[in-house]
């Protein structure tokens, strides 16, 4: 590309001082309202290093929001290589953030921006900083991982804590903190050199480690809108029997506003206790008429969910088992192929509704996708990838922040899966495919493995619980959640999968063995 001519330079001078805050007459003095703060010579030390500037009124306003364009331009200017490009982009220069822009997009940065330009002068939040920074040397990793990434290297302590919700990665982006990361990246580059972020996300193991104020690891399944025991049992009971299992997360379906309003009484029951619950939606996608109409009623019903639950939960899984209704008889699940293009194409506009229906609610909770199982990893690889099974490509895109699984024991080893296409370690799949946490939001024993003490035995062994936990490091396992807490067949549900009997009250051999399991595996 030509370099700008002496003319284009000083237009394009001209436009960044009437667009960006201005240096105060001294930029090496102090600002009037920076005195004391606790940035204060960072802040003088962003200025000297003309990455950032004051107001011609001599503020810095340390406490006021930062813009995507804003932080983007801080932070090409510490790069010799990014300000080059910036410096010979030829077009459009009345528009102060383009050649910025165009910078990132050739260094494949995570930018709003760059597909919805009025994100540009809305403020950036600390995650999408994060993911940004992560970028700058090359990692793709979504935004709990980039968070992870900027702890091991000392480039954020968070804001709260360094943890993950320590970090506070909702929260927008102060002055102040953008000369921090500023200054701590400038002192930890080895060389001023960008980086182009890879293309595929991976996940960043480093996340578990920083989870620690938040325990998931071990949960189970109620069906709280299903009655039963889980109706006879008072919420007083079920909490006081998951805190004496050692189990801190309560998964629960839920299929429209009512079902959700009554697990929000018990997700308020629950506040503070240790024990979190999370909600799956469970719609009838097939119902539907096409995609459109499945995206329809699937946005009224995230939203009507997440308008009962918005700020109770944390987490919201779209969809259970929904491939089990679009798979062709006969097929392994690992290729498009294996699955009904029209049902495949309802499923999807069912999950996209359910997800923007949730997010017009609840922006700041993390979507956990509709869980597949056996080798059915194809079904949500289409959706991650704009495919179908027809064999179109280049469609709509499904994007969550956790890959959930289910695993029962008549499927045997998750990590050596054999079906008529071949072996598979589905955890390594799920791993490559997507780099997110996962979830197994269901496992469990069939009954028919044998008696309570032969199914209790099942449950820890090295084909299910103790395999999890060996494996959560290797794969990104955050939480497994044991299929379910009672029993059901008598009240019509899927069987007697439960750790205690249908009274709510008798504990199972489950129930003794998972408890001394989960006491000498604290994860």
């Amino acid at each position: 590309m030509l370099r700008l001519s002496r003319k284009l330079i000083i237009k394009l001078t001209l436009i960044l001082t009437l667009l960006l805050p201005v240096s105060s007459i001294n930029a090496t003095g102090l600002f009037k309202d920076i005195g004391g703060h606790q940035a204060e010579s960072t802040i003088v030390w962003a200025v000297n290093q003309q990455l950032v500037k004051g107001y011609n009124d001599g503020t810095f306003r340390p406490n006021n929001e930062v813009t995507e364009a804003e932080f983007l331009a801080m932070l090409l200017r510490l790069y010799t290589n990014s300000m080059e490009r910036v410096s010979n982009y030829t077009l459009n220069i009345s528009n102060w953030t383009e050649p910025y822009y165009a910078t990132g997009l050739f260094f494949n940065m995570p930018l709003e921006g760059l597909t919805q330009p009025a994100q540009r002068s809305l403020p950036i939040t600390r995650g999408k900083v994060a993911e940004i920074v992560a970028g700058t040397f090359g990692y793709n990793y979504d935004t709990d991982g980039s968070i992870a990434f900027l702890f091991d290297r000392g480039l954020s302590n968070g804001r709260t804590g360094k943890t993950i919700k320590g970090y506070e990665a909702a929260k927008n982006l102060t002055r102040s903190e953008a000369v921090l990361f500023l200054k701590l990246l400038f002192d930890y580059l080895p060389t001023k050199e960008l980086k182009v972020r890879m293309q595929n996300r991976i996940y960043n193991e480093s996340v578990l480690k920083y989870l620690e104020s938040e325990k998931l690891f071990y949960g189970t399944n109620g069906h709280l809108s299903q009655g039963g025991a889980y109706r006879l049992s008072s919420f007083e009971t079920q909490l006081s029997q998951l805190k004496d299992l050692g189990i801190t997360v309560y998964r629960n379906d839920v299929w429209d506003g009512t079902t959700a309003s009554q697990l929000a009484v018990m997700a308020d029951f629950f506040a503070g206790s240790g024990v979190q619950i999370f909600p799956v939606l469970t719609p009838n996608a097939q119902a539907r008429s096409d995609e459109n109409d499945a995206y329809q009623k699937g946005f009224e019903l995230g939203q009507a969910v997440a308008k009962a639950l918005a700020g109770k939960v944390k987490y919201y899984e779209v969809g259970n088992e929904m491939e089990n209704s679009v798979i062709i008889t006969g097929q392994d699940g690992v290729k498009p192929k294996d699955y009904d293009n029209a049902k495949f194409l309802k499923a999807r506009g069912s999950i996209r509704g359910m997800i923007e229906g949730i997010k017009s609610e609840d922006s700041t909770s993390k979507i956990i996708i509709t869980s597949t199982s056996w080798l059915h990893f194809a079904f949500i690889d289409m959706l991650w990838n704009g495919s179908q099974p027809d064999g179109t490509i280049g469609d709509k895109t499904v994007r969550w922040d956790i890959t959930s699984y289910h695993w029962y024991s008549d499927m045997k080893d998750i990590t050596n899966a054999c079906g008529g296409s071949g072996c598979y370690n589905v955890l390594l799949e799920l791993k490559q495919r997507f780099g997110k946490p996962i979830w197994l939001t269901e496992y469990g024993v069939r009954p028919q493995v044998g008696n309570d003490e032969q199914v209790a035995q099942y449950l820890i062994g090295d084909r299910m619980l103790g395999q999890y936990v060996a494996l959560a490091k290797e794969y990104g396992i955050q939480s497994v959640v044991q299929y379910s807490l009672y029993d059901d067949k008598k009240y019509g549900g899927d069987g007697n999968y439960g750790l205690i009997k249908d009274d709510g009250i008798t504990k199972k051999a489950g129930y003794r063995t998972m408890k001394s399991f989960i006491e000498s595996n604290p994860m």
